[in-house]
């Protein structure tokens, strides 16, 4: 990894980690804490969560501008709803990390 790469994924860990240590950003870190699915659920109204309050306006003014187009909005609200389904069946990716210690491992045995 090149020294530029590097220094932006501290600056941003580095950056999120001052946020979590200040007492004052409680509903940001609230929010931080929360899944991407939560957040979902919370948009489209079938869970509500204290932090996000204010999220659900955003999701009546989206389906308002499609009001003159019902096929797309039609589509739009089934694949927000079919997103569960298509979140929970995804397979999981293998991690590189894992793959980087093991081959550290196989060269330390040598």
């Amino acid at each position: 990894m090149n020294y530029s790469k590097q220094y932006k994924l501290d600056y941003n860990k580095n950056f999120i980690e001052k946020i979590k240590n200040d007492e004052t950003r409680r509903k940001t870190n609230d929010i931080l804490d929360m899944t991407f699915f939560q957040c979902l659920e919370h948009f489209r109204g079938s869970k509500r969560y204290e932090a996000l309050n204010g999220l659900e306006k955003e999701y009546e003014n989206v389906i308002g501008e499609m009001r003159n187009e019902p096929d797309y909005m039609e589509s739009f609200v089934e694949q927000l709803n079919y997103f569960e389904v298509m979140y929970n069946n995804k397979k999981a990716r293998k991690s590189k990390k894992n793959k980087i210690n093991k081959e550290m491992v196989v060269e330390m045995k040598y």
